[in-house]
């Protein structure tokens, strides 16, 4: 049987070797295919690792409340999440109220507008986030360049004082030392205290082009309202954080006069459900994109069949003489078969190898343009669209294999 098998093998590749053209262009088609969906599947891993480690860098010990936009707050969204940040519901107080629930390190308020920062005949348009004094301790990945933070003295009694990213810092102020100088921002004369590290971009946001400035000003002079876009809460351990979210629930719903949850006016977000929306989406893209490219497996399982069917074709003559010779059905089946399966398969490995060797390459760019790109090469999905190719090759193998072997040994000895 082992011998039987080698043979088989050995005079499938045989007849491909005396046809490299027509084995190579039957290979392009499979090969095209593995590797379109090995490497879709693994930039698409490698894309959810970047937005998870992204995220991860603000912490998971964090409860956060938003504004609910009426219509689209049951729906968890990122849409809704954006359309209530034109909404206004939940107040500074909220954040004061919320101050004291049980596991809660600190509770953290922010408010955010845009408006032009001047310095002498220099300015520079910024994204402007009114904030509670204790905004580091909820960025984690902020840091001071020089200077300081505003203190929560600063803060309360709403002192003209402002933060500037170093992008900022870099278009008002040249080689000039930012801290100690003063810059306007909408009629109001604000002195810098700190300056922050440059940082860079995460999704839409650029942190280096925000400015900082005590929540309180900024609702007293930018504003004019009580009103916060969100509110997060900086939780003692993640076991707090569902008990944590459900004592927010109750203390809004009792400032708010609220007794129904379906008429909350208020959004209650954790990184758990984050991290769940986000593996929603980039699974759902990428299984999408993996299946497009798939159909081009199916179109090279299609080629292979229609080379086989003219392989049979010139080898009439040939297939007669082994049929004459003695060969059963069975042995001509098998060798056509496996000439279509080691086709598949050999294009679905070098597939896979090509689709491998461009995700590391891609990753390897992006890493080095900045764009710190988590390298996820899918073995899975290498190994899946491999079988998938083999499959392909049985199935669409199957049939020229079977016209073969029911070859008729005089009509095939007699066919010019």
């Amino acid at each position: 049987m082992r011998q039987f098998f080698i043979n088989t093998i050995g005079l499938a590749l045989g007849n491909l070797r005396r046809n490299r053209l027509r084995t190579i262009l039957s290979l392009l088609g499979v090969t095209i295919g593995v590797f379109s969906v090995t490497l879709i599947v693994s930039l698409g891993f490698g894309l959810k690792g970047y937005i998870v480690a992204q995220v991860d860098q603000f912490g998971k010990n964090f409860v956060t409340v938003n504004a609910a936009a009426p219509g689209l707050s049951t729906q968890g969204s990122i849409t809704s999440q954006l359309s209530a940040s034109r909404v206004v519901s939940i107040d500074y107080d909220d954040a004061e109220a919320l101050n004291g629930l049980p596991h809660v390190l600190d509770v953290v308020a922010f408010s955010s507008s845009q408006a032009f920062v001047a310095f002498r005949e220099n300015e520079y348009r910024s994204l402007v986030f009114g904030s509670t004094a204790n905004y580091m301790s909820f960025d984690l990945q902020a840091r001071l360049g020089s200077g300081r933070f505003f203190t929560e003295r600063e803060e309360k009694s709403m002192s003209p004082v402002i933060v500037i990213g170093s992008k900022v810092a870099d278009q008002l102020f040249g080689e000039v030392d930012p801290v100690g100088q003063k810059v306007r921002l909408k009629g109001m004369n604000l002195q810098v205290v700190g300056v922050m590290e440059p940082r860079g971009v995460f999704g839409p946001m650029d942190f280096d082009t925000i400015v900082l400035l005590p929540l309180r000003l900024m609702q007293k002079r930018l504003t004019g309202d009580e009103y916060v876009q969100e509110i997060d809460l900086i939780v003692s351990d993640q076991e707090y954080i569902e008990s944590v979210s459900e004592d927010v629930a109750t203390v809004l719903r009792r400032r708010h006069n609220i007794t129904d949850p379906d008429k909350d006016d208020f959004m209650i977000h954790t990184y758990t459900e984050v991290m769940k929306t986000i593996g929603t989406v980039t699974n759902a893209i990428t299984i999408l994109l993996g299946l497009l490219a798939a159909i081009s497996l199916l179109v090279g399982g299609i080629g292979i069949m229609n080379i086989m069917l003219v392989s049979v074709t010139e080898r009439i003559r040939e297939v007669g003489l082994r049929k004459a010779l003695g060969a059963k059905n069975s042995v001509i089946w098998q060798q056509f078969l496996a000439e279509s399966i080691i086709l598949t398969t050999l294009g679905g490995a070098l597939g896979g190898l090509a689709g491998t060797i461009i995700t590391i390459a891609i990753i390897a760019y992006a890493r080095y343009t900045g764009f710190d790109l988590q390298y996820a090469v899918s073995l899975p999905s290498f190994l899946v669209a491999l079988l998938v190719a083999m499959a392909i090759g049985t199935i669409f193998g199957a049939y020229p294999a079977k016209k073969a072997a029911e070859l008729d040994p005089i009509s095939a000895l007699r066919y010019e």
